[in-house]
């Protein structure tokens, strides 16, 4: 839970007092400033302007941490990234457009006459004193959320607290003139003369003076294999539209820029396991969230612009802190989740304080608030969907953002594809026929658990009590007639007009790629995978795979209808998923590993075919885990996760673990009666 506001101690500490909280001012050192690691300053009793020090100038974890111990294991399968190159020069650089924040020291670094030098040897030189824990995490955010607390200034703004443009038009000249631009001013994201992806990136390192290894991370994310884990259906990684909004707001923030190179190196720790990669990216978070409380201690000027850095920082840190490859699953920060609601509530009112400044004319959202909502919603579909989650109702913004009609600016720069039907969003690999789906059971699912005087049972249906003691609320069968209703419409949308039962394009298809009649369908590139002279529709597998997962999230689902595992409705809706996995290929007898992401006995993973478009549709592969007991399913299914964990997705280890336990548990017991009435109670 968020640290909540309240009046603080007199007697508390400097800091306490600082952030106005309560202190426990009854020990040497209170617990918030061990949990941020400041010296705790507490107020002489007979000096009450001259706050004194304990004898010790330590730091609080200087007394009770140690060195962490760098966790080996062995290398995954896969591509190798190369070393990355050596850091020889400093690390700190004014930001264009941001106030210098002389406190934000960066951790590690070595400090002279003001000037921040980086570390030798991508941080060899200087080992990191303390790994970085769910803690930290909530202590810096604690602080930011304090703007949360703050924001009634902004409950009535002045005319145009939002615009399209992250950088104003100073900032783009600067920064364009940097790179040899010839028109220093904005350019459109469609056009034929934008400024690419990586000379933004190599103007970033400029600016901020970053070294080798920064230009490595921050160019792999920005235009290189790294940028499939922010969009992994994006058909140009050069021209990847959300880390271009990520660019142009790190130029702003150098908070954010730091979040960004942090990303890029914990992807390059999840694919090379060089342990170089992880210091770096314990070194550039914590520098991160020293910069971000520093920038919020000084919000004189700029304030609603880093509102907007603030929530993209937070999103970027949960990309981080959700997929990392921990050795040890104990030191999985779970924090990251609550301030990702307090970050996504905070977006919504400051899309609503801007809509009531346009009340005079239509307001369309900038761009770069039109991905971060639909970022929010794709952490909310995969945190609240996952198995075994029973989320509160949803607080996403219900509105037809997810339509081309509403945000032009998608379909400007290929984010979502018309068609004469139903949109297909390649960001959230959907239609919004989907979304409604998805919708439609979060609002079953949120009315689940409730405390067992909260329940009414006039509005529920045989509420049972848990072993827990908690009283789950019944489904009403209207909830359930709209969720199948909104499961069918979704499944009737097919992207590609005649599709094969196994998602292969046919040859006289208006959306084949060759195809030259009346009526071509022109399909994106990232939309198809093609292998062995076949295309395959990315787009329908997707769509299918969400439908799937709703459905059997709908059958499964204590309190929804709940049907045993080895019903023959999930056992069928299993051969469906199943069949989702059209890059699981049969070995050949002249197989050749090499070709091959990954591979079993008798199957393997085409490199042609496999790749990130995979993550975007594993939730309904990862509940199959748990409920098939088929041997041959359960070998496909390590192999799509051996083949995600080579290609960087950390959390793809734990999948692994399930399906080790899942060979060895004992096949269920056959379907009986007694099983469907007392085991798998329905109503």
């Amino acid at each position: 839970m968020p640290l909540v506001k309240r009046k603080y101690s007199r007697a508390g500490c400097a800091e306490c007092k600082r952030r106005k909280i309560k202190c426990d001012e009854v020990h040497p050192v209170c617990g918030n400033c061990t949990r941020v690691r400041t010296p705790c300053v507490f107020p002489a009793p007979n000096h009450r302007n001259k706050p004194r020090r304990f004898k010790s100038d330590r730091t609080p974890e200087a007394a009770v941490l140690g060195t962490a111990e760098e966790a080996q294991s062995s290398q995954p399968m896969g591509a190798n990234l190369p070393n990355p190159p050596i850091d020889q020069t400093n690390i700190s650089g004014q930001p264009i457009g941001q106030p210098n924040f002389p406190d934000a020291s960066l951790a590690g670094a070595h400090v002279s006459n003001g000037v921040a030098h980086g570390f030798d040897s991508m941080g060899l030189a200087d080992p990191w004193p303390w790994p970085i824990d769910a803690a930290l995490l909530e202590t810096v955010f604690d602080d930011a959320s304090n703007l949360a607390h703050g924001i009634a200034d902004f409950d009535q703004p002045s005319e145009g607290v939002l615009t399209d443009d992250v950088l104003g038009d100073a900032e783009w000249a600067s920064l364009l003139a940097s790179i040899g631009a010839p028109e220093p001013s904005k350019m459109d994201m469609a056009g034929e003369n934008q400024v690419s992806n990586a000379e933004l990136a190599s103007a970033l390192c400029r600016q901020y003076n970053w070294g080798a290894p920064e230009q490595f991370y921050l160019g792999e994310l920005a235009h290189g294999q790294f940028a499939r884990y922010i969009f992994p259906f994006v058909s140009d990684t050069r021209r990847c539209p959300v880390m271009r909004v990520v660019l142009e707001y790190s130029a702003a923030f150098e908070y954010m820029a730091r979040a960004a190179v942090a990303l890029g190196a914990s992807l390059a720790y999840n694919v090379s396991r060089d342990a170089r990669h992880d210091r770096n990216q314990k070194k550039y978070t914590a520098e991160c969230m020293r910069l971000l409380g520093a920038a919020f201690d000084n919000m004189e000027t700029g304030s609603l612009r880093h509102i907007e850095g603030l929530i993209w920082t937070v999103l970027l840190l949960t990309s981080l802190f959700c997929d990392l490859l921990y050795p040890d699953s104990a030191q999985v920060p779970v924090s990251w989740v609550a301030h990702l609601h307090e970050a996504r509530a905070l977006l919504v009112k400051y899309e609503a304080a801007a809509r009531t400044s346009h009340s005079s004319r239509p307001f369309t959202p900038p761009r770069g608030v039109v991905f971060a909502r639909l970022l929010f919603f794709t952490y909310d579909w995969i945190g609240k969907m996952s198995p075994g989650a029973r989320p509160a109702p949803a607080e996403v913004d219900r509105s037809d953002i997810f339509h081309s009609h509403s945000s032009p600016e998608l379909v400007r720069c290929g984010v979502v594809v018309p068609r004469g039907g139903s949109d297909f969003n390649m960001l959230l690999c959907s239609t919004p026929e989907v979304v409604d789906a998805v919708y439609a059971l979060f609002e079953a699912m949120g009315v689940q658990t409730r405390e067992e005087n909260n329940v009414d049972p006039s509005k529920s249906i045989g509420p049972l009590k848990s072993p827990s003691g908690v009283i789950q609320a019944r489904t009403t069968p209207a909830q359930i007639r709209s969720i199948m209703a909104a499961v069918e419409r979704a499944a009737n949308q097919k992207i590609v007009p005649d599709i094969g039962p196994d998602y292969r394009v046919p040859h006289d298809s208006l959306a084949h790629p060759d195809y030259s009649g009346p009526g071509r369908i022109a399909l994106p590139s990232g939309a198809l995978a093609y292998f062995d002279g076949e295309y395959y529709s990315w787009c329908d597998v997707a769509q299918q795979s969400h439908v799937c997962f709703i459905h059997l999230k709908l059958l499964t689902t204590p309190g929804l209808l709940h049907v045993p595992r080895n019903h023959p409705m999930i056992q069928s809706l299993v051969r469906e998923i199943i069949a989702l996995m059209f890059f699981v290929q049969p070995k050949p007898a002249d197989f050749r590993p090499e070709t091959a992401v990954a591979h079993t006995r008798n199957y393997y993973l085409p490199k042609e075919l496999f790749d990130l478009h995979v993550v975007m549709i594993q939730l309904p592969f990862r509940m199959c885990i748990d409920i098939t007991d088929n041997e041959d399913d359960l070998e496909k299914l390590e192999l799509l996760f051996r083949g995600l964990l080579s290609l960087g997705s950390g959390n793809s280890l734990s999948a692994l673990k399930k399906i080790e336990l899942a060979l060895q548990r004992e096949p269920s017991a056959p379907y009986t009666e007694h099983e469907y009435t007392e085991c798998y109670p329905v109503y």
